[in-house]
Formats: structure tokens, C-alpha cells, sequence
């Protein structure tokens, strides 16, 4: 079933097909957020994706990243910086990348994450912004019905 469509900045129409909201360090019990741990959760994203039988090809969108000031306090863990309070997991599907598959046998497909300070657009807004500008053609792979 179809959540949204969204139409990319190069014209294709893609079909937001899942969505999963996390927060971002929901599961931090101890410590504090640090680049060691960033570093650490954005290639995590990547690796869940490809230890499943199929899945589609991953794209994670760089989200900006907060130094936090400590002052002369030398952390344990090196220095404090923080990520979007929110990030972003949604399945999208399109026609083929390869103009040369039927259309009818074939769709391509993408997983991307991207992060987010918040939840106070509709979904197809903020999903939209997310994803507007991926290069489809370069990140998407073709998968047959």
C-alpha cells in the first residue's frame, strides 16, 4: 500500500512504501553522545539492512552534526556532539532503473534514513524534504515481481 508518492527533483515518481520513526538515542542508558558513538549508530544503519535474506540497497543521508562545548573538561569518551533527536527509516519502490526490464515485471527499490529535529510536518512533507534530491538512478537497485 502506498503512503505517499513523492516526485524526485529529476522527475521520477516514488512510492513511500514503509516508515519507521526512532529516536535517536532512545536507548543512550549511560554516557553521553559523542562522535565514537555517531560514528558507530550511522554505520550500524547500513549493516541491519544487509544481514536480511534480500533487502533493497541502503542510502543513509549525512545528517549535521552538533559539537557540544565542554569547556577545559576532558570527556572519557572524546568530545560530546550530538545528532537530530529523531531519525528515519522508509522503503521506497519505483519503475525500473534499467530502461531496458519491463515495467511490468520489474521495480526498483531503495531503503534510505535520514534524520530529523522533529515530527511537526505530515508525513509526505517531511519525507519529501528528505528525499527530494536523491539520485535515484545511482542509489536504487532493480529487483523482478
Amino acid at each position: 500500500m502506498a503512503l505517499a508518492t513523492i516526485t524526485l527533483t529529476s522527475g521520477r515518481d516514488i512510492v513511500l512504501t514503509g516508515l519507521e520513526v526512532f529516536s535517536t538515542y532512545g536507548n543512550l542508558l549511560e554516557g553521553y553522545p559523542s562522535v565514537r558513538l555517531n560514528d558507530w549508530l550511522l554505520a550500524r544503519l547500513v549493516r541491519r539492512e544487509n544481514s536480511a535474506h534480500w533487502s533493497a540497497p541502503v542510502h543513509v543521508i549525512g545528517p549535521p552534526r552538533r559539537r557540544l562545548d565542554s569547556g577545559d573538561v576532558r570527556l572519557p569518551f572524546g568530545p560530546a556532539e550530538v545528532l537530530p533527536s529523531v531519525y528515519c527509516r522508509a522503503d521506497f519502490r519505483s519503475y525500473p532503473v534499467d530502461e531496458e526490464r519491463d515495467p511490468v515485471l520489474y521495480r526498483s527499490y531503495l531503503t534510505v534514513y535520514w534524520f530529523q529535529d522533529d515530527l511537526d510536518e505530515p508525513v509526505p512533507a517531511f519525507a519529501t524534504a528528505a528525499v527530494r534530491d536523491l539520485d535515484w538512478r545511482g542509489l536504487a537497485g532493480d529487483r523482478e515481481l
